[in-house]
């Protein structure tokens, strides 16, 4: 949440210079699941964004990503939006 120009996206993806924080998870994440033996962990990514209020689903195909979506906090899940797209990545490149 910020004013325009206020460094949000920057702090979220970085620039050519510097990783922001979702690349960084991402990689921490691929680095830690590198000591899973048992290969079952596997890892699904939504995107979305919020802007005055309304949320846009990113990583639909079409006017899928127009449709309106809510945000809900499950007890047990944490943060919810039913109906986002989720794809399946095996590695950060993805």
């Amino acid at each position: 949440y910020g004013q325009t120009g206020s460094g949000k996206s920057y702090t979220m993806m970085g620039n050519d210079e510097e990783e922001g924080i979702i690349p960084r998870i991402i990689e921490s994440l691929f680095e830690s699941m590198k000591h899973d033996t048992t290969g079952e962990t596997k890892v699904w990514v939504s995107y979305i964004e919020i802007y005055n209020e309304r949320i846009q689903d990113l990583l639909s195909a079409g006017s899928r990503g127009s449709e309106a979506l809510q945000i809900f906090e499950h007890p047990k899940l944490g943060v919810v939006v039913p109906g986002i797209s989720e794809c399946p990545v095996e590695s950060v490149d993805e």
